[in-house]
């Protein structure tokens, strides 16, 4: 139990337990890397802006659907076709996760700004529900989805160019930090003649890389302190490199040591050595590191992410040479055991001392040294022209981004966004009269070529949104009501003469007529029922008695001249109802036409009386703004 607690077991023991709960706790590197693009506020103050003002679409992520026709203007059918695939997309819009999508065909503003001027080139701008990390996956899908014969398709956006520049950087980083690994490996095999120097100087790169690494992600994601892909790429490089600088100087004082003391004892002085030689050099870059993180420029801010990598090199690559050098002892050089000599004279030494014995000619070897290279230099790239470092082919979105760009211009691309607040709605008169005064400002700054807002949705002052011209039209509007109006004083006055010349007075007194001839002819009537029952009366008395003729002719005589008199009234009650049945119609008829008139006249009444309180209500909105 006493050996283990030896400081050579201890130091390793500590370094497997780091190096163990390093992996534990370490992101997905991929994931991590492509979030990281801005400062460590904008992760956390963005969705939140998103939740109030974001209309649905918080957490989501844009990108710009390409379609070009590299043959000249795109063709009706072709057309048609980009808005079949588009119409199939939002069908699908669940699939893709997709919140919003606008076409060229949806509204006007749109077919205005989503449409090139030479008319060989349509957007669409899809919102979609994912994060930065799964951008590329969701972009692949809809690349595939949009896919159209004999057109140019492609899904850009400057997150996904960047997430395209930074995977292919740091597969590049990868790749020179495994040559670099692989040629300390063989530099330090060669120098110490030794197989076991490289590989532990190898599992002390492992070491270094996966603490610091783990160190650094979990701390962005902890405290949000700045950083940016390529300051993680250059802290493991500055790993690596430094763990076999200090292998090296740990390895070579460890075998110059020729004292015939043990190896534990000779371990522990060139540890303690060590310390006092690199830590010199080490701390003042820590000062000027950590000093660096208080800085606006993001760049300069994340480089705490070196100051992570001198410490972690610094406290972990001397103990582990302590313990495997104590560990090891002579049998660390296996399978040689003596390494190469030092030389008195070297290659630079004798190059130092021509060029202090002929200054010309040294110059002169130095400039036949550079002129090659001068001469084979081949100039990079910059991102600003869409092509990474080393890569020359441009991928699809770096394609579409050039497209959208040489045919819609580069603020079409990436426009500068200017974001307004306010405590009130901004909706109100007073509040767009602001926007639209600040917008045709920013119109008048010099090398502004177009400012799109609220109020100037197309890039334009919108002349139909203005007062002054609302006032025209409104003046336009109320002399058409007018002309309304008088159409329907005129119809109403036709109405009335109508209604007049149905003469209906005229038809009462008629209807009053008949009613007297009836009421006449029912009193006649009356009267004959009456003589009826006295004739009737007078036969039954003479069926007993000697009848009295007289009497009977007199009372039949009576009856007759009572059914004269019947038949007359009933002739007038007859010539009455005829004429009260012939105005009747007369009036029914022109009655009729008057109900048609005024069902006709019922609907333009109630549109221009809605109309007329709409614009009062308008009017009173500007009289109150």
């Amino acid at each position: 139990m006493r050996k283990l607690l030896k400081p050579k077991w201890l130091f390793l023991f500590f370094w497997g337990i780091v190096v163990f709960a390093s992996i534990l706790i370490l992101p997905n590197i991929t994931t991590f890397v492509n979030e990281q693009t801005a400062m460590p506020q904008d992760a956390t103050t963005s969705p939140k802006y998103q939740q109030q003002w974001g209309h649905g679409l918080t957490n989501s992520q844009s990108l710009t659907l390409v379609f070009n026709n590299s043959n000249g203007k795109l063709s009706k059918q072709q057309r048609q076709q980009i808005s079949t695939t588009l119409a199939k997309l939002n069908r699908r819009a669940d699939d893709y996760g997709i919140n919003q999508l606008r076409t060229p065909t949806g509204m006007t503003n749109d077919r205005h700004l989503l449409r090139s001027n030479d008319g060989s080139t349509e957007l669409a701008l899809v919102a979609v529900q994912t994060s930065r990390a799964d951008l590329s996956v969701i972009a692949n899908q809809l690349n595939n989805a949009i896919a159209i014969a004999d057109l140019n398709t492609s899904v850009t956006s400057t997150d996904l160019i960047y997430q395209q520049h930074v995977q292919q950087q740091r597969r590049n980083l990868l790749i020179s930090m495994l040559v670099g690994s692989l040629l300390s490996l063989i530099i330090l095999g060669l120098i110490f003649r030794s197989l076991l120097v490289p590989l532990l100087n190898l599992l002390c790169q492992v070491v270094t890389l996966i603490t610091t690494i783990s160190f650094i992600t979990n701390a962005r994601l902890a405290w949000h302190w700045p950083l940016t892909a390529n300051a993680l790429s250059l802290a493991g490089l500055i790993s690596l490199i430094l763990t076999s600088l200090l292998t090296w100087h740990f390895m070579y004082a460890y075998w110059q040591s020729s004292a015939p003391t043990a190896p534990t004892t000779v371990s522990l002085k060139i540890l303690t050595l060590q310390y006092r030689q690199w830590a010199l050099v080490f701390i003042p870059l820590i000062l000027i590191t950590i000093t660096l993180h208080w800085t606006a420029f993001i760049s300069l801010a994340a480089a705490w992410a070196i100051t992570v990598a001198l410490g972690i090199t610094l406290l972990a690559v001397p103990p582990l040479n302590y313990a495997f050098t104590a560990w090891l002892g002579d049998n660390l050089f296996w399978p040689g055991t003596t390494a190469w000599p030092t030389r008195p004279r070297n290659l630079w030494g004798q190059l130092s001392k021509f060029g202090y014995w002929q200054p010309a000619l040294g110059s002169l070897a130095v400039a036949l040294l550079l002129l090659p290279g001068l001469i084979l230099a081949n100039g990079q790239f910059a991102d600003d022209n869409l092509r990474p470092w080393r890569q020359n082919q441009l991928s699809n979105a770096e394609l579409g981004q050039q497209l959208v760009q040489a045919h819609f211009g580069t603020g079409a691309t990436a426009p500068i966004t200017i974001t307004l607040r306010a405590p009130q709605n901004l909706t109100q008169q007073q509040s767009l009269q602001t926007i639209d005064h600040l917008t045709t400002k920013l119109r008048a700054v010099p090398n502004v070529a177009q400012v799109i807002s609220v109020t100037q949705s197309t890039g334009q002052p919108l002349s139909n949104f203005y007062v002054n011209q609302q006032l025209g039209t409104i003046n336009i509007d109320l002399a058409g009501k007018l002309t309304s109006m008088a159409k329907l004083k005129s119809q109403l006055t036709t109405d009335q003469q109508s209604l007049e010349q149905a003469a209906t007075s005229r038809h009462t007194k008629s209807v009053d007529q008949l009613s007297d001839r009836i009421n006449d002819l029912a009193e006649l009537n009356d009267q004959v029922q009456r003589q009826l029952q006295a004739i009737d009366t007078t036969l039954t008395i003479s069926a007993e008695v000697e009848p009295d003729l007289t009497k009977v002719n007199q009372q039949v005589t009576k009856l007759d001249h009572l059914t004269g008199r019947m038949t007359t009234a009933l002739n007038h009650v007859v010539t009455a109802q005829t004429t009260v049945a012939t105005e009747a119609g007369h009036v029914d008829q022109r009655v009729h036409h008057v109900n048609q008139s005024l069902k006709q006249t019922v609907q333009p009444l109630t549109t221009l009386l809605a109309s007329l309180k709409n614009t009062k209500t308008y009017l009173h909105t500007r009289g109150a703004s």
